[in-house]
């Protein structure tokens, strides 16, 4: 049996689709060839950011020397992910509609309620 996602959206890399899903105890990043899980505890930060370097190309992109993992399809309104564990500290998603993912993956996960961390 699998568990349902309670908030999911998807970025259209064509010819795949990375599904990104607000779970009841995690978030999690699924592709073809990997899946990320991201427990609640770990998150440090989640929000909206306008744009993302110029850099950055279109497709799944890792930049290990700043621990940073792109899964872009556009360029502008993409969620960042940012953790305290891991070897990727942040994880920036261009997912269909940023603004109800960040806000599902807050209300889940409980940091509204956590100090903020500095951005």
């Amino acid at each position: 049996m699998t568990e349902e996602a309670l908030h999911s959206d998807y970025i259209d890399l064509f010819p795949f689709k990375v599904w990104a899903r607000v779970r009841w105890d995690r978030m999690e990043v699924k592709t073809l060839l990997f899946t990320i899980e991201i427990p609640y505890p770990e998150l440090e930060w989640v929000g909206v950011v306008e744009r993302i370097p110029w850099y950055v190309g279109r497709g799944i992109e890792p930049y290990p020397i700043s621990r940073t993992l792109y899964v872009v399809a556009r360029r502008r309104n993409c969620v960042e992910v940012r953790k305290n564990a891991g070897f990727w500290r942040r994880l920036v998603l261009s997912v269909t509609d940023p603004e109800s993912f960040v806000d599902a993956v807050r209300r889940y996960s409980g940091l509204e309620s956590r100090p903020r961390a500095q951005p």
